[in-house]
């Protein structure tokens, strides 16, 4: 018994350990993932399947607490195992690992003590789909988006089966698009009700396709439907026949897709693909694409008429064209547009400078088609920059010479003002200077305070030719008596030319009875008195001459001028008569001169409707000219008027009274000392509205000498006054403002006169005669 006993109990452990071997061997090599877990939801055990989906490690799972999970929504179904509950597969499962993402079914089961029949655990078996999920998935996505892409493709759509009469009936119906046209399926069940909503310019083709699938053709045609609301609608109608086993036609399936908008597109790039053609064809540049081939697809009507391209006319050499297709290779091998500058032949037969924007052109595969040519004429432009550089650099030169000019202007002007300062104080100083001196120093400052006049007047010339403002102021005089004074002006301001060996005449071409002529006296006086002292300037001896001839036609008057002086280099015979310009650097040191006055009378003579030119050779002297038109006319002129008698003018101012109008003291003192040694009476007013009160209260004024610029009232508005009181008493303007065409406006208010400051004795005395004259029956 007792080794009965033993050999049971050896047999039962026998059995225990080979059912766990059994156990482990399966709990191992099962192909599904199984887990043990105690009542604490601690994982106790796992198999390598359940390490390998989780893509884990077995001491990272092992211990681990599935309550402390991120996601618990696995938890329900440990739970249930722990309560005793069999499970059924759950899920997907969602489980995120390092490196993946993976779906998994999850099955539980609990785990008894088969003594105590206690649950001490759970069981759970895991099963990874992640692969059977993704293609469920995939297959959802696709039928989603044929779903999608088929709402999307037809619009509306129908079934019709034929009827034996030959009507048919509409096995199924997609109305969206058939009710936005507002119609319902019974209005548009028959072919000819469907032609009535057709629009009349295609009901044509809608017929055609019906014919044709009446014969068992598929059809697919575009026309526009008339909607009930009267707007009109594209559509692409396409129809697929079906026959039966004998071959009869049964069924349309048919498909309506709205192209309304695809439509308008098409118009708005046909559109657009006219107007691009409009501005390529219209272009004022060049625009062309050229092939492979040396064709031209396109070539715009710019460029094709200014090369004459496929004409008889076409201008390009064989160089500008092997020139071109070297660039087109350039721009061929270069990933980026290039930009080249080529001169071409044009029609007109110039050469034209072309700024060409060239840029590669390949097709969506990638063939070459060809290059693009953009071109722009720039030959306009590069003239004009380099005229905006001639400018710069006239410009530049300008400033220099300014410059120049006013350092030579301080030194012109102080000379003069030395000789007029210096003197006058001198004389101030040493009042019992000897007669002789006296007479020497005063020589001195009357001639340097001419010659600071002349600088002046040269200034406000030069500043009126700038702002338009210099005017000619044409009078009748005799060109003979001209030359005359400025022969005695020049011969009485040089006295010693005999001593330096120069001569100086003057000759005429007219007798004085003929030799009135119509033109601005000053000026004419003013070119010849420049000329002649540029001549005395440049001659040390020889002679000087001057005079005029008249042309064979008598139209004009030549006037000339010449020397035997230092002469003019070929090259300094332009510059001379541009402003600041000297024929030598050295010049101004030399002789002097501030450039200025050779340029004033260019202007002048082209105010006086001439020129003037010179004949000059270095070392023998030079010879000016200064032609004009000779506008003579029989002018009722007593030349005697011109010509002044100081005795008898006093003559005929004895017992006059002159009213004198100036505000500047030393004028006032100056006015009155020239007419210290007549019989007159002098009446004095310090402003306009003096003169106006004075002339008021004392009608038989005889003579007034009227400033302009004067406080309270100026000139012009007591000239106005004086006038609406008397009309004929003489009125002699005298003005020191140069800078306005003041002559004209005084004579145009009524004045008698006009005289310009500084005022010169005898001109005072000359116009005074002249007024009087004119009174005189």
């Amino acid at each position: 018994m007792a080794s009965n006993n033993l050999g049971n109990k050896n047999f039962q452990n026998n059995f225990e350990y080979d059912g766990e071997l059994k156990y482990r061997f399966i709990f191992e090599k099962s192909p599904i993932g199984i887990f043990q877990y105690n009542g604490d939801a601690v994982i106790t055990e796992c198999n390598d399947i359940f390490v390998e989906i989780l893509k884990s490690k077995r001491e990272l799972l092992v211990g681990l607490n599935m309550n402390e999970l991120k996601d618990q929504s696995v938890l329900p179904a440990i739970h249930d195992a722990l309560k005793g509950k069999n499970g059924l597969y759950r899920g997907p499962y969602k489980a995120t690992t390092s490196d993946a993402q993976l779906f998994i079914l999850l099955k539980t089961t609990p785990l008894t003590n088969p003594t105590t029949g206690k649950i001490e655990g759970g069981l759970g078996i895991v099963e990874d789909i992640t692969e059977l999920f993704s293609t469920q998935e995939e297959l959802r996505r696709k039928k989603e988006h044929f779903e999608i892409l088929s709402s999307l493709t037809t619009d509306a759509a129908s079934i019709l089966t034929f009827n034996p009469d030959g009507s048919f009936n509409r096995e199924w119906l997609s109305t969206n698009l058939i009710d936005k046209y507002g119609y319902t399926p019974v209005e548009i069940d028959t072919f000819e009700k469907w032609a009535k909503i057709v629009h009349p310019d295609d009901v044509h083709i809608y017929q055609e396709s019906v014919e044709r699938l009446k014969t068992g053709q598929k059809v697919s045609f575009e026309v526009r439907i008339i909607a009930k609301n009267g707007n009109t609608y594209w559509i692409n109608n396409t129809v697929y026949p079906e026959f039966d086993s004998q071959g009869k036609l049964f069924r349309l399936i048919s498909a309506i897709k709205d192209i309304t908008e695809k439509k308008e597109r098409e118009q708005e790039i046909q559109h657009q693909g006219f107007l691009l053609k409009s501005i390529v064809d219209n272009a004022p540049i060049g625009i062309w694409i050229v092939s492979p081939d040396g064709y031209y697809p396109i070539i715009n009507a710019w460029f094709s008429n200014n090369i004459g391209y496929g004409t008889s006319d076409f201008s390009m050499t064989e160089e500008e064209l092997e020139q071109c297709r070297l660039s087109d290779q350039k721009a061929i091998e270069s990933d980026e547009p290039i930009e080249v500058t080529e001169e071409v032949t044009f029609t007109d037969g110039l050469k034209h400078t072309l700024r060409i924007h060239k840029q590669k052109l390949t097709s969506p595969e990638g063939k070459l088609i060809g290059v693009l040519g953009i071109a722009t004429d720039i030959t306009e432009r590069i003239e004009n920059e380099k005229a905006l550089v001639e400018a710069l650099e006239k410009a530049e030169e300008s400033d220099r010479l300014k410059s120049a000019f006013l350092a030579n202007m301080s030194h012109e002007i102080r000379t003069p003002l030395n000789g007029v300062i210096g003197f006058a104080k001198y004389l101030r100083n040493f009042p019992d200077t000897p007669a002789k001196d006296r007479e020497k120093f005063l020589g001195i400052i009357a001639t340097s305070a001419d010659h600071l006049l002349t600088l002046i007047n040269d200034i406000i010339d030069v500043s009126k030719i700038d702002i338009g403002q210099l005017t000619i102021v044409p009078e009748p005089f005799n060109i003979n008596t001209l030359l005359n004074e400025i022969y005695t002006f020049f011969y009485n301001a040089n006295p010693e030319f005999a001593k330096k060996g120069i001569s100086f005449t003057y000759s005429t071409s007219l007798p004085d009875s003929e030799a009135i002529i119509n033109s601005d006296r000053m000026r004419v006086r003013q070119i010849l008195s420049n000329f002649i002292s540029n001549a005395f300037k440049f001659t040390e001896k020889g002679s000087v001459e001057f005079g005029y001839e008249v042309n064979q036609d008598k139209t004009e008057i030549v006037f000339f001028v010449k020397d035997t002086g230092i002469g003019i280099p070929k090259d300094k015979q332009e510059i001379i008569f541009q402003r600041f310009r000297q024929a030598e650097t050295n010049t101004t040191k030399l002789y002097g001169g501030t450039g200025l006055g050779l340029s004033i009378c260019k202007s002048l003579a082209e105010l006086l409707g001439g020129r003037i030119w010179l004949e000059s050779e270095v070392g023998s002297g030079s010879k000016f000219y200064f032609v004009m038109p000779l506008n003579q006319e029989s002018w009722k002129t007593n030349i005697s008027k011109q010509l002044i008698n100081l005795n008898q003018l006093k003559k005929d101012l004895q017992g006059k009274t002159i009213l004198i109008a100036e505000d500047e003291p030393n004028s006032m003192f100056f006015i009155k000392t020239l007419f210290k040694d007549f019989d007159i009476q002098i009446l004095e007013a310090h402003n306009g509205l003096e003169a106006v009160e004075i002339f008021h209260s004392q009608p038989n004024i005889d003579l007034i000498l009227l400033d302009i610029k004067m406080p309270v009232m100026n000139g012009y508005d007591a000239l106005k006054k004086i006038r609406s009181i008397n009309y004929s008493v003489p009125i002699i303007i005298q003005t020191a403002h140069s800078f306005s065409n003041e002559r004209a406006l005084a004579k145009a208010m009524g004045c008698t006169g006009f005289i310009t400051k500084p005022i010169e004795a005898d001109s005072l005395y000359q116009i005074i005669s002249n007024v009087l004259l004119e009174e005189k029956p």
